[in-house]
């Protein structure tokens, strides 16, 4: 087979290359999503990970504050027991420094021996020696160690003084010396600053410590905890670590699903055209087929020689697919941890991380898939007859026989698609299967129904438009085993773009119906910090009072929020003055009461819990639970539930008075001003900034800036899915090109006759042209009705299940149209090589060989 294939294979692919680009292009762009999305997702939480461990060093255990602020004196005290090797309290946040994200990290240098080495015994220079820095690290108030990268992003030299913004507080430091950049075998953050714990609660003004880092003996470990957990208070908690980088992991877990999927879309449209390319290789081979069989070639060897020549390709194609998808993995990692910061806060992108794991996924997915998509075509060839040279007219009809036998096969798919969306599940996967299914059944109903719609369609085209247009229209029909697999290709990869759009745009739309029953103050008000540090990111009662005693304010509503656990659901809880959010918001009810009793109750000291905490959860309105804040149960009765976007993790909502209560009082994170009538909202923001400026570090805005802002992050979130979209329809767009092409190789007789008939040039490119606008416009029909049901998966089983929310079907008429321009321009460049191709066309020769 191997000879057969050197000696037969190998020259026609030398003739006719771009048959075998185009489908090697296809597979490489598929492979190359998979492994860009692979890569840069778990990039974003292996990045995040690496930081975490790096600023952990070799701690074994973790202790955290719960109920109760947790006291850095514990440390010495923990340090004392046996089996402890080190005990290190730490006192982290984020700060802004210069526009830019800075992680303080508020060590005790005495402390940190075994524990973790970020370069501090390590800072002497010319001018200053290692134990004059060390003092001075230790004893003046507001000195900072910073990353190297960090001070030259930002022009600073030791000395220098820095201003740093803290939650709403403006601080003030200095640069006392540089990190180094790699410590032994660790790198060090980038933006880190290194500090005492006294000068961190200086700059926080905060008195405690966010955790303290244990490394514990492995010989008596059991006894250890048993010790440890008897000195550390009940409002601390002894954890292992990891927990942030588990817990980021988890939130992006929904995101990386989707992405992954429509990943892979990519690559399950570029099968058709492996699958297209042999079947076209295999008809225009026919007459050489029963040649070699003849010659003595057995079925074995030609089915051999075939599946060679596809594992070629989709090695090839994988290989490229896999360079591309290492150069793309940059701009998802991107991409994503600018998603991720977000949804979830500030997620620093450092480098893609190399799995060799993806590769090989991405290496088996490509050449398996192109062998098993080619298999069918490859046994055709093989079980022709040694004296079989079918006729064009015997090939087609044995395509539109198969043709109307793929309605059958379709059956089992459009099955299994109902039974998946019957069982019922939390799970996104079986709504997955589901729309896969779906697109399966949907490419093989595509090439009959095309038939049957251009026939249909082939005398009022030719009226219309001219005899080019219906000779256009039955050539397609006609060349069915040319045309079906790519007309059956677009229409899956428009019928995604057009459910994946419909979904995007139904979610888009009632998210600004959302805010416009929110978002109603006229200027919001929170800590500058707030997008990197959301839960510390606090605003001081004296600004409170300060906003509220403005001349042009009438009314003020802060929010308080605190993570929370349910059972097994991480969540947030949310403190409002209920009597002023009765008065400004529209509450929108999804289960329970009238939104009047629903506030009732939540004054009355119940919580409201989001529609995706009851799908989480599965409270309901009536329910008792009992909420976990810091440690400490809480047990509280559901009053309703409403819809709400702010979190796909839940949100509890609580009157002030109730979140006092139950989780203490703390300053609020953000501040919501409702101005007098008549007063202009863009004058009291620069109003505000001016007298604030120079004091306080706040992000001041109006509701059309907050709003705005709303939806560039909603934008941006789907940025990477658009983009995947686009890459299905290029994939897509390919095949048409390979079945123009191949069309143009196969008609060159007809198209000599044609012209000496009459046909002029630019008739002729008129007509490539319409076969080509045909199988986009044929396509795009089907694909709006397979995507309509596609995009009814997405919204109600795939989003539901995924991210807790059951979103309207909104029609995006506008998109739709969007969706038929971007496949005609697809079409349109299809055209141009056929037509290039065409002009040479000898028609003295044709004629001649005819």
């Amino acid at each position: 087979m191997i000879r057969l294939f050197r000696l037969v294979h190998l020259p026609f692919w030398r003739r006719m290359p771009l048959q075998a680009i185009l489908p090697i292009l296809g597979i490489a762009v598929g492979v190359a999503a998979i492994v860009a999305i692979d890569l840069g997702s778990g990039s974003t939480v292996s990045s995040f990970r690496h930081t975490m461990q790096k600023l952990d060093g070799n701690a074994t255990d973790q202790v955290f504050p719960s109920t109760e602020p947790l006291r850095g004196q514990l440390a010495y005290e923990l340090a004392r027991v046996d089996g402890v090797t080190a005990a290190a309290p730490v006192l982290e946040t984020m700060v802004l420094a210069g526009g830019e994200p800075l992680r303080v990290y508020g060590v005790d240098p005495f402390a940190e021996s075994g524990v973790r080495q970020l370069g501090l015994t390590d800072l002497g220079s010319e001018d200053l020696d290692t134990n004059t820095l060390f003092t001075r690290f230790l004893s003046e108030p507001g000195a900072l160690v910073v990353s190297a990268p960090f001070a030259r992003r930002q022009n600073l030299a030791p000395g220098d003084r820095l201003t740093v913004a803290v939650g709403a507080q403006l601080r003030e430091a200095f640069i006392l010396a540089t990190l180094p950049e790699r410590v032994g075998d660790v790198d060090v953050p980038d933006n880190l600053a290194l500090c005492d714990v006294a000068t961190a609660q200086e700059l926080t003004g905060r008195d405690d410590v966010s955790r303290i880092d244990l490394v514990l003996e492995e010989s008596d470990r059991g006894t250890t905890l048993n010790e440890l957990q008897r000195l550390v208070p009940s409002g601390n908690s002894l954890q292992k670590p990891g927990g942030r980088t588990a817990h980021l992991s988890g939130m992006l877990r929904a995101l990386r699903t989707n992405l992954e999927a429509l990943s892979y879309l990519a690559l399950f449209v570029s099968l058709f055209l492996i699958y297209n390319a042999m079947v076209l290789a295999v008809l225009r081979r026919r007459a050489q087929i029963g040649l070699v069989r003849c010659l003595g070639a057995t079925q074995r060897s030609v089915l051999g020689a075939w599946l060679i020549e596809a594992g070629i390709m989709g090695a090839v194609g994988t290989a490229l697919g896999l360079a591309l998808g290492l150069f793309g993995s940059r701009f998802a990692l991107t991409g994503i941890a600018q998603t991720a910061s977000d949804l979830y806060g500030y997620v620093q992108a450092e480098a893609v991380t190399l799995v060799p794991r993806t590769f090989l996924k991405a290496s088996l997915v490509g050449i398996i898939a192109s062998l098993a998509t080619a298999f069918l075509p490859a046994l055709e060839a093989a079980r022709t007859t040694p004296a079989h040279t079918a006729s064009r007219g015997e090939v087609e009809a044995k395509a539109q026989r198969q043709s109307l036998r793929a309605w059958r096969l379709a059956i089992p798919f459009a099955l299994l698609a109902a039974v998946c969306l019957l069982i019922p599940s939390t799970q996104a996967t079986l709504g997955y299967v589901a729309a896969i299914a779906i697109a399966f059944a949907v490419a093989l109903v595509t090439p009959a129904l095309g038939a049957l719609l251009l026939e249909r369609i082939r005398g009022p085209l030719a009226a219309s438009f001219g005899v080019v247009a219906g000779m256009a229209a039955e050539n397609i029909r006609g060349s069915l085993s040319r045309t079906g697999v790519a007309m059956a290709a677009l229409t899956v990869a428009l019928s995604m773009s057009i459910a994946m759009g419909t979904m995007v745009s139904s979610f888009r739309q009632e998210m600004l119906n959302w805010i416009a029953d929110v978002v109603r103050a006229d200027v919001y008000v929170s800590a500058a910090t707030a997008e990197i540090d959301r839960l510390n990111a606090r605003i001081d009662e004296s600004i409170v009072d300060e906003l509220s005693g403005r001349a042009n304010v009438v009314a003020v509503d802060t929010y308080r929020g605190q993570m929370a656990r349910v059972g097994n659901v991480d969540t947030y809880v949310g403190g409002v003055h209920i009597d002023t959010y009765r008065s400004r918001a529209r509450v929108n009810m999804v289960k329970g009461p009238s939104a009047d009793l629903f506030l009732d109750r939540i004054q009355a000291g119940q919580a409201g819990i989001s529609e995706t905490l009851m799908r989480k959860s599965g409270l309901s309105p009536g329910d008792t639970f009992v909420m976990q804040a810091e440690g400490q149960p809480v047990s509280l009765e559901v009053a309703g539930v409403y819809r709400d976007y702010s979190s796909d993790r839940g949100v509890i909502l609580l009157d002030r008075s109730t979140f006092e209560r139950v989780l203490g009082s703390r300053p609020p994170n953000g501040v919501a001003l409702y101005l007098a009538e008549g007063v202009n909202v863009r004058d009291e923001v620069d109003a505000i900034k001016r007298d604030t400026a120079g004091r306080y570090a706040l992000e001041i805005s109006s509701n059309r800036d907050l709003r705005d802002n709303a939806i560039v992050v909603f934008d941006r979130t789907f940025r990477i899915a658009r983009s995947l979209e686009i890459i299905g329809i290029g994939v897509a767009a390919i095949g048409i090109l390979a079945a123009l092409l191949a069309m143009l190789m196969e008609r060159r007789k007809e198209m000599a006759i044609l012209r000496a008939m009459g046909l002029t040039p630019r008739q002729l490119y008129a007509m490539l042209a319409a076969e080509s606008a045909l199988l986009a416009m044929v396509a795009w029909i089907f694909a709006v009705l397979a995507g309509s049901g596609l995009a009814w998966v997405l919204l109600r089983v795939i989003n539901l299940r995924s991210f807790g929310w059951s979103l309207p079907y909104h029609i995006p008429l506008d998109g739709w149209i969007a969706n038929l321009g971007l496949s005609l321009l697809a079409a349109a460049l299809a055209t141009i090589i056929p037509i290039l191709r065409s002009r040479g066309l000898p028609v003295a020769v044709a004629l001649r060989e005819e």
